[in-house]
Formats: structure tokens, C-alpha cells, sequence
């Protein structure tokens, strides 16, 4: 699954915390640990990765091999993956908006033209879907109608980065947006790219839900199983296949199966086989 999401050249990640408990402790002794989802182009491309700290070392691992444009946030873990340009970043407009609105009460004179310009941008992705339009489509689309307000956004603020308090909440938000270079809308680079990570947040929200119920892992073994169910599960919910019918069929045939035939048992596989 992870080979399929990354041969797409177009992934994107984040992580959300999960709560890590220390052997022979009480949850009040735990670590806070972490699950990341890693989303390729395809529907049922979801593959979920478990560390027991937050670093730039679990990305490193997991995208070794890939080459193409990587949509995160701007946490500085990720940094190293872009030094060599075999990954280009592309920025998540959501994280950026939210930023900018969180800001509002406080700066409202810098958040609003910022949040009418992100209004507009958003309009021109809408547009592209209910059109159904193909990559260069979208492209040619964004570069009439978004180019010219992305560029005079990104230029204001990097100019509006030398008059705000850092720390501040307008200041937070300026940084993050400049941060991640806006790449994702606008970019005359990829018509692929979205405008933000918001099917990373569909498949991370799997987890935010059933975290509430599980509580914690109970080691890190434990974590890793975790990971491993959730993009078996979660891939199957991108895919409308039902889990419970999907993972009975597979562990069934998961000894038989040899290894070059192992892609039939992924949840795309899985479900490409049966309408065949």
C-alpha cells in the first residue's frame, strides 16, 4: 500500500498524538506518541506509520524512496525531506485559513483580506469540482482566475512578516503561511495538487474518533498494530468496502497468498478483483 501511495508522486501526511504507555507505569507516567498518515493520489492509498516521539526521523523512513510533491504543514521535522529538491513541498491552505481566522478578533484589519482572498481561492477549487475538471484543466483554470490573487497574497506576506509580533496570532499565521511557501494553489507546476489536506483530515479524524474509546496504546507493538489496522480499515472506507467482509476474506487467504500476488490483498486490490 505504501509502495502504490508513493509510486502516485503526490502524497500527503500529517499526525495527530496518541497516548504511550511505559511499561510497568501508570497512565500518568505515559509518553505521548504519535500516528501519521501518509495519503497517495489513489482512493484507498492511506497508509498510517507509529512513532514513539515526534521527529522528522519517521517521515524520513517511510518516504525513503519517494520522489514528487509532498503536502504537510510547516512543521520544521519535515525540512530535511526538501533540502535535495527530490521533494517539493506543497503547502495546506486549511492550516493556513485556520490560522488566519483564529486571528481574526485580535487583527482583524490583516485576517480579513486574507480570509476574502483564501474565499476566492477556495471558489476556484469548487468550481473545478463541480466541473470535474481533468489536472491541466484545473490548472488552466487556477492560473485565469487564482494566479494573480495567490501571488499578490504571498508577496503581501512576506512584506507583512516584518511588522508583526512573531508570537503574536496574526504573527503565527503569517509565519506557518510563509512557511509553507503557499505551493499548492496557484502553482503553475501541477494541476494534481489540491488545495489542501483536508482527505488527510477525513483520515486522521478514524482516529481522533476511536482514540476516545481506546484511550491508549499499551506499548509500542501495540502502536504499530494500530497503524497497520488503520490503513487496512481506513483504506477500505475510502473505498466503500466493508471492513469486516474485507478483513475476514484476507486473513482467510493471507497464508496461501505468495508474495507477488500480495497487492490482491490490499483493500484497492481487493475490491479491483471483484469487479473484475
Amino acid at each position: 500500500m505504501l509502495e502504490a501511495a508513493i509510486a502516485s508522486g503526490y502524497v500527503a501526511t500529517d499526525d495527530t498524538t496518541v497516548t504511550l504507555l511505559q511499561k510497568g507505569c501508570a497512565p500518568k507516567n505515559s509518553q505521548r506518541s504519535h500516528l501519521w498518515v501518509y495519503v497517495g493520489e489513489q482512493p484507498g492509498d492511506v497508509v498510517f506509520d507509529f512513532t514513539a516521539g515526534r521527529s522528522g526521523a519517521g517521515p524520513e523512513r517511510i518516504l525513503a524512496g519517494f520522489e514528487g510533491y509532498l503536502q504537510a504543514d510547516a512543521f520544521s521535522g519535515y525540512h530535511r525531506l526538501f533540502i535535495d529538491r527530490r521533494i517539493l513541498e506543497a503547502g495546506c491552505m486549511a492550516h493556513a485559513r485556520r490560522k488566519f481566522y483564529d486571528a481574526l478578533d485580535s487583527c482583524s484589519e490583516h485576517s480579513e483580506p486574507v480570509l476574502r482572498a483564501f474565499k476566492h481561492l477556495y471558489q476556484v477549487e469548487r468550481q473545478a469540482k463541480v466541473e470535474d475538471l481533468t489536472p491541466d484543466q484545473r490548472l488552466a483554470l487556477r492560473i485565469a482566475e487564482s494566479q494573480d490573487i495567490f501571488d499578490s497574497l504571498r508577496s503581501w506576506l512576506a512584506e507583512l512578516k516584518a511588522h508583526v509580533l512573531p508570537k503574536s496570532p496574526i504573527g503565527k499565521a503569517v509565519g506557518i503561511s510563509t512557511g509553507m511557501r503557499m505551493r499548492s494553489v496557484g502553482s503553475p507546476e501541477n494541476g494534481h495538487l489540491e488545495i489542501d489536506n483536508n482527505r488527510y483530515e477525513r483520515a486522521i479524524r478514524k482516529v481522533a474518533v476511536g482514540r476516545k474509546n481506546w484511550l491508549f496504546a499499551g506499548s509500542e507493538a501495540g502502536g504499530r498494530t494500530a497503524a497497520t489496522l488503520y490503513s487496512l480499515t481506513v483504506g477500505c472506507w475510502e473505498l466503500k468496502i466493508d471492513p469486516f467482509t474485507y478483513l475476514k476474506d484476507v486473513l482467510q487467504r493471507l497464508g496461501s497468498t505468495p508474495n507477488s500476488r500480495i497487492g490482491e490483498l490490499t483493500p484497492r486490490g481487493w475490491l479491483a478483483a471483484r469487479q473484475g
